[in-house]
């Protein structure tokens, strides 16, 4: 399988480090609902369980979302620390998920991306 870059520079559709791949992974497996994926149903998030629960409890989406990282290839590899807040709003509630991934080459943070459950 052949990862692509839709948001590609100077017409270079590969991606060539694993940084990007991670990214990629990571945006795929948030936005894609399980049972979603043919082939593979257990591949995706199921946000459901956690967005209408009455008792929502931060640690038990962090746990999910470790879970999920660690079926992936780049970004489990890449030491993701996972931080969750949950904002009881008026109308609707909100997650919000911060997910930190280090090079493992350098030790250097590579990349914090910020996604936003309601």
């Amino acid at each position: 399988m052949i990862d692509i870059n839709i948001n590609s520079k100077n017409n270079d559709i590969f991606i060539h480090d694993d940084v990007s791949a991670a990214i990629q992974e990571l945006d795929m497996l948030f936005n894609t609902e399980q049972t979603e994926l043919i082939g593979d149903v257990n591949y995706g998030t199921n946000w459901w369980n956690y967005l209408w629960t009455l008792t929502p409890l931060e640690s038990d989406m962090t746990n999910y979302i470790y879970n999920k990282i660690n079926e992936t290839y780049y970004a489990s590899r890449m030491s993701p620390n996972v931080q969750v807040q949950f904002d009881r709003g008026t109308e609707n509630s909100i997650y919000y998920v911060k997910i930190t991934l280090t090079d493992p080459r350098t030790g250097n943070v590579a990349t914090v991306q910020q996604y936003e459950l309601k």
